[in-house]
């Protein structure tokens, strides 16, 4: 899904993570700018929380498109190279840890 902060129904989060779950993703990490921006990161928690098909794991950004980019890539990265959701969000929650 693309960068957007007018907030989605639940059904639209849940039918991407089903999507992601189908395409065989174990685990999703679910990167949102921060709550008091949008309520976006809400809506997707509710919908993290109603999906079966995968664990979902939410992260607020902190920040707003560009510095949540730069997370997701980090993040890509890090998967790519074979890291756990359980080891790709505390390098993003550390400014320290991800360059």
């Amino acid at each position: 899904m693309h960068p957007f902060t007018a907030v989605l129904f639940t059904e639209r989060f849940i039918a991407a993570y089903n999507a992601m779950a189908a395409n065989g993703a174990d685990d999703v990490l679910s990167i949102h700018i921060p709550e008091s921006l949008s309520a976006v990161s809400k809506v997707a928690r509710v919908a993290a929380q109603e999906t079966s098909s995968t664990r979902v794991t939410l992260l607020d950004s902190g920040h707003l498109s560009l510095g949540t980019g730069f997370l997701v890539e980090k993040s890509a990265e890090m998967a790519a190279a074979g890291s756990s959701i359980t080891e790709i969000v505390p390098v993003l929650e550390d400014p320290g840890k991800r360059s």
